[in-house]
């Protein structure tokens, strides 16, 4: 049977690329430079560099000083400052796993960019903002922002920004067994953009999406090289080896070396808390207890499934919800305690069904066909520019059918439309002619005809001379009554 597990990680390459001119600094230096820095635009830059070195190893001094560009980008009305100042501080945020705070600021990051109309500040955020929703389990969200993000990159040529844009295309494309091909094929595409700069960051994030891509399909040998090469990779750039080592451990279960298996998940959670990392923390803790679970050691995989499940409070992962749900049931299961098992299993069932509702492929199969209709479009007039004429004359008989179907579907609503309104014009004619006849029977019913044809034509009565009249008082009797 084939894990379904969601690819959870996603790493937000580049977002925090965003050095002020103050390169080659180190952290102590920068520190010394901005308190001797006046309250003005350079200074907000400098917090804006030591936040930036600080948002992996130390997530909550990057919060900080976030915090204080924010408020003197604000004081001094430097938009492009406060955009960027709002883009790490939701950054420090996800390194911990807090992605509430994380929508809130890159959100109104976004909004800054869209008001500069920065289409690579736009590009990130929106890369961003798709990570955090994927991550969160809303994969139609995800994959529309990720799309986006794409389309700016390509018409503004940022490769950087290509490649982690079709690492997170990917990381949603792996969520389902039928678009391996295309999560694999994208992982690839970003690999190759990566190795290319020699950026080992992002090589060590494919990398781990690839082998977890093996692991979820049954293929938990063909996953560690990757693994292998992710930790060289992350060994080079000093970024955290938390979840590489919970990926290490999710394959040795499968190879059901649970021994090792235990050994890394243990290595994985020692690595989440040393940078404060509450979302890898959670994914280790969960997966360590189904290595547990299948050492039949329930009373241990319940007080970490549980651990797990209490920082999901926190972080607000719905898919580790649900994996910690599953483990809680199939753990007191092993302990005989059924009530238990059964209630989790219902939580698990209810949770599932959260993430993925009825129009969770639809809404994912429709964003995925158009852009890759698009894409495919671009990709002919790239690769077959030898065709272009040929493609151009297809087009412009396309163009043309499509043009002389509309003028006859017009045509036809107007002769359509023009025998509707004569048909309405000649009942409405028939009915004024009752109603005029009407008019007429009762006007000759009280007033001599000659009178009433003077009434018609000119709309009044001219008043006229009698020398003599004779004027008749009468009354009916009972009339009244009659007429009641």
């Amino acid at each position: 049977m084939i894990n379904r597990t969601p690819l959870y990680f996603i790493i937000l390459i580049c977002f925090a690329l965003n050095s002020f001119g103050q390169n080659g600094k180190s952290l102590e230096e920068l520190k010394s430079l901005v308190a001797e820095q006046s309250n003005d635009s350079t200074k907000v830059n400098t917090l804006l560099d030591i936040a930036s070195q600080l948002y992996g190893p130390q997530p909550d001094s990057s919060i900080v000083y976030s915090r204080k560009a924010i408020a003197l980008a604000t004081e001094i009305n430097f938009k492009k400052g406060l955009a960027y100042a709002h883009k790490n501080m939701g950054l420090g945020y996800y390194m911990k796993g807090e992605f509430l705070d994380v929508l809130r600021h890159w959100e109104m990051s976004l909004s800054i960019f869209e008001d500069m109309n920065d289409q690579n500040g736009i590009s990130n955020l929106l890369s961003n903002l798709g990570a955090v929703y994927q991550t969160k389990g809303d994969d139609p969200t995800a994959l529309d922002y990720f799309i986006r993000s794409a389309k700016i990159a390509e018409k503004i040529q940022d490769s950087t920004r290509l490649g982690t844009v079709y690492l997170n295309m990917g990381s949603v494309y792996s969520n389902e067994e039928t678009t391996y091909d295309d999560a694999l094929e994208s992982f690839n595409k970003s690999m190759t953009i990566f190795s290319s700069m020699g950026y080992d960051e992002g090589v060590g994030t494919v990398a781990i999406n690839i082998a977890d891509l093996h692991i979820r399909y049954g293929k938990p040998q063909d996953a560690l090289p990757h693994l292998n090469d992710a930790l060289e990779a992350y060994g080079r750039s000093g970024g955290s080896l938390s979840y590489t080592y919970n990926l290490l451990g999710k394959a040795y279960k499968d190879l059901k070396r649970y021994g090792r298996a235990k050994e890394y998940q243990l290595k994985a959670i020692e690595e989440a808390d040393r940078n404060d990392a509450k979302l890898e923390k959670t994914k280790a803790l969960i997966s360590l207890g189904d290595v547990l679970i299948e050492q039949k050691a329930y009373v241990e995989a319940v007080d970490n499934l549980k651990e797990g499940l209490k920082l999901t409070e926190v972080t607000g992962v719905y898919r580790d919800k649900k994996d910690a749900y599953e483990g809680l049931s199939k753990a007191y299961s092993g302990m005989k305690d059924f009530k238990n098992a059964y209630n989790y299993q219902q939580l698990f069932t209810s949770i599932s069904d959260t993430i993925r509702n009825d129009s969770y492929e639809e809404s994912i199969g429709e964003i995925r066909f158009q852009y890759d209709l698009e894409n495919k479009e671009r990709e002919i007039l790239l690769l077959n520019v030898d065709n272009e004429l040929k493609q151009t004359q297809i087009e412009s008989t396309t163009a043309s059918k499509r043009l002389l179907y509309a003028l006859a579907a017009l045509l036809l609503a107007m002769v359509g439309g023009g025998f509707s309104r004569y048909r309405f014009i000649q009942k409405s004619n028939a009915r004024l002619a009752e109603e005029r006849n009407k008019s007429e029977s009762i006007l000759l019913n009280i007033l001599p005809k000659e009178t009433a044809e003077e009434l018609k034509e000119h709309g009044s009565i001219k008043a006229k001379f009698f020398k003599e009249v004779t004027v008749l008082f009468t009354d009916f009797k009972q009339f009244s009554i009659v007429a009641e």
